[in-house]
């Protein structure tokens, strides 16, 4: 991982993700050739570890918990350029916008660090893109990465179900406030539960079963909807009193 600003000494602080003489790539992909054989998924400990966020196959990149930054200043004054390196064969989505990709080295545009806080990261072999409102003004995705295929399978019906959760947030909201939006979905057994809003992108972590096994995973489908709401509820506009005063 690695972080410049305007004024500050460029690091590099070395992670999980990180490995010499990766390359890393930013392409939607429709998943691996039917040679391909993942690496064996690794069970979670029974002990408490704390928050799951990488297996041999995926990897939940929270800005938070890896960038450090001056005290003193209003995190949307502070202009930042990110990069990360996954290792190879992987791809990755993210709502931060991508100005360039090496061999190695995966180099976002440049923007303010609350806004890279609210953009987290997600990378992995296998991984598929699915449009949600194709022809839209505003591109939205549904990024999945998962540890097996066959968890990327979906059928017309189930992606239409998500489509329509499009549609219909622009009838009850009447706006499109994202230059773009991102559902950043894991299929995981060994991943963390999580569902988290940010205002350009949704991150949720859910069983391999949820396409494969659509009709058993009904009380989790509220999840994404849930979260996708809170982009206008909580981001886009947010009330008085849950905002951080000044002082």
């Amino acid at each position: 991982i690695g972080m410049r600003s305007p004024g500050l000494t460029r690091t590099r602080s070395p992670t999980a993700s990180r490995s010499t003489g990766t390359r890393s790539s930013c392409r939607p992909h429709q998943g691996q050739g039917p040679e391909y054989s993942p690496p064996p998924v690794v069970a979670v400990p029974s002990a408490d570890i704390g928050t799951v966020e990488i297996t041999p196959n995926i990897l939940v990149l929270e800005w938070p918990s890896v960038v450090l930054y001056p005290a003193g200043y209003f995190a949307r004054q502070i202009a930042v350029e990110a990069e990360l390196r996954t290792p190879a064969g992987w791809h990755l989505a993210s709502a931060l916008g991508q100005a360039e990709a090496s061999a190695s080295t995966t180099a976002f545009q440049r923007t303010d660090l609350e806004t890279l806080m609210d953009s987290p990261v997600y990378a992995g072999r296998l991984f598929k893109r699915v449009e949600l409102d194709p022809g839209g003004p505003t591109p939205v995705f549904l990024d999945l990465f998962a540890e097996r295929p066959q968890a990327l399978e979906s059928t017309p019906a189930e992606i239409t179900a998500h489509r329509s959760l499009i549609q219909q947030a622009y009838k009850l909201f009447g706006s499109r406030h994202y230059r773009h939006y991102d559902f950043l979905l894991g299929l995981s057994e060994a991943l963390e539960d999580i569902g988290l809003e940010h205002h350009e992108c949704t991150e949720v972590s859910a069983k391999p079963n949820y396409f494969t096994e659509w009709d058993k995973t009904q009380d989790f489908r509220d999840l994404l909807p849930h979260e996708y709401v809170h982009s206008w509820n909580g981001k886009f506009r947010r009330p008085a009193d849950l905002w951080t005063p000044k002082s």
